[in-house]
C-alpha cells in the first residue's frame, strides 16, 4: 500500500498552534522526543534550561527540523523536514506526556503473583524486585474529542459498556462497522488490548494515512485505557441513535 510524503519546504522558525510533544526511549535507552509523528534526538540542553532537539534523520537524510523545549513544554518548532514522518515507528512505543517518566517504575516483590497476573514486568535482577511498565494504548481523538483506540494500524471505537467481575473489560468496534459492514473487533481488559474475530479480519486496508494525519495535528495520544470515562453524545436533534463516546478523564 503506498503512503503519502508531505515535503515541508518553509525555512521559518514557526511555533506550532498544536504543542503537544510527547517522550519515547530509543532502542539505546536515550530519550526522544515526538512532535506531529516525527521523531528527534536530544542535541543539547543549555543553561537557561532550553533544550534542542534535532530529527533523527539529521545525519543520515540532512534533515534540518528541530524542536527547542523548556521543562518539557514547547517553545518552538522549525519544521523543516525532507521525508516522511515517523509514523510507523511509533505504533508500538510508549509514550510519555513528560521526559521524567522514562526513568520513572514501580517497585513490587517478585513473589506477589497475584500482581504478576495483571501487569507485565521485566525482572532486573535486583533487590529481588521487578520494574513495572503499565501500558499506554495510542488513541486517535475525534472531531468530538472522544478517543477512538488504534491497534495495529486499525481504528476502533466503544460504546463504554463495562463488562467482566472488576469491570474493566471493554469491547471496541472497528470505526468501519456501520457504513461497510467491517466486523473487525477488539477487547480491552485492563490496560491490554485482545483481539477478536481474528478469523475475520477486517474487510478494508489498513488506516495509515488517518493516523499520520491524526500525528501531524497533534490527534494522536497515548494514555491508558482506565483513563478512560464515558460521556453521552446528545444525537437527537440529527436523527441519530444516541451513543457513549470515550473520552479522556481531566488529571
Amino acid at each position: 500500500m503506498s503512503h503519502s510524503v508531505t515535503l515541508t519546504t518553509s525555512k521559518q522558525l514557526v511555533t506550532p498552534q498544536i504543542d503537544r510533544v510527547f517522550f519515547i526511549r530509543s532502542q539505546k535507552k536515550n530519550p526522544q522526543l515526538v512532535f506531529k509523528g516525527f521523531i528527534y534526538n536530544k542535541k543539547v540542553t543549555q543553561v537557561n534550561k532550553n533544550t534542542l532537539w534535532r530529527c533523527i534523520d539529521a545525519i543520515k537524510l540532512k534533515c534540518k527540523a528541530s524542536v527547542t523545549t523548556k521543562n518539557g513544554s514547547l517553545l518552538r518548532a522549525r519544521e523543516t523536514h525532507c521525508h516522511r514522518s515517523h509514523s510507523e515507528k511509533l505504533y508500538k512505543k510508549t509514550m510519555y506526556d513528560v521526559e521524567e517518566e522514562l526513568d520513572e517504575f514501580i517497585e513490587i516483590k517478585t513473589e506477589d503473583q497475584k500482581l504478576c497476573n495483571f501487569v507485565d514486568v521485566v525482572d532486573t535482577g535486583r533487590y529481588n524486585s521487578t520494574a513495572v511498565k503499565y501500558e499506554h494504548q495510542p488513541f486517535v481523538v475525534s472531531r468530538k474529542g472522544g478517543a477512538h483506540l488504534v491497534h495495529n494500524n486499525f481504528i476502533y471505537r466503544s460504546n463504554m459498556k463495562r463488562m467482566g467481575r472488576n469491570c474493566d473489560i471493554l469491547y471496541w468496534e472497528c470505526i468501519h462497522n456501520r457504513n461497510t459492514k467491517c466486523r473487525g473487533r477488539v477487547k480491552t481488559m485492563g490496560n491490554k488490548v485482545i483481539p477478536t474475530n481474528v478469523t475475520v479480519g477486517h474487510n478494508h486496508e489498513e488506516e495509515h494515512e488517518r493516523i499520520s494525519k491524526a500525528m501531524k495535528s497533534g490527534h494522536f495520544v497515548y494514555k491508558l485505557i482506565s483513563s478512560l470515562k464515558g460521556s453521552r453524545d446528545h444525537t437527537q436533534e440529527s436523527g441519530v441513535k444516541n451513543e457513549y463516546e470515550l473520552s479522556f478523564k481531566v488529571e
